[in-house]
């Protein structure tokens, strides 16, 4: 399996991490260590992930308040939103597109 970004959620997950870096470089560390763990779950247990959508899901960071919205695509998960928990809560739906 691989870890395939969507290029918005590839602008979500770089905007944090820019703005952790900003902050503290050891912000921006342990985000990118909370990210590893995270794609190691999903590459171990694709669909460990919390159903939010028919065809979705999502994986919490441990430490960050950022989820994964992702979907199993054959041998690919696609990860459609690096989203923060408590901005703009439902916005990610749009892009995983209808239930299926």
């Amino acid at each position: 399996m691989e870890i395939i970004f969507r290029a918005e959620a590839r602008a979500e997950f770089d905007n944090a991490l820019e703005f952790y870096a900003l902050r503290a470089p050891d912000a921006a560390a342990n985000y990118l260590e909370d990210y590893d763990r995270v794609a190691v779950q999903l590459l171990q247990f694709p669909n460990a992930g919390t159903r939010v959508a028919r065809s979705a899901r999502r994986l919490t960071f441990p430490r960050f308040p950022y989820q994964l919205i992702y979907r199993v695509e054959g041998d690919d998960i696609v990860i459609y939103a690096v989203a923060h928990q408590r901005q703009r809560p439902g916005y990610w739906r749009k892009r995983v597109g209808p239930d299926r």
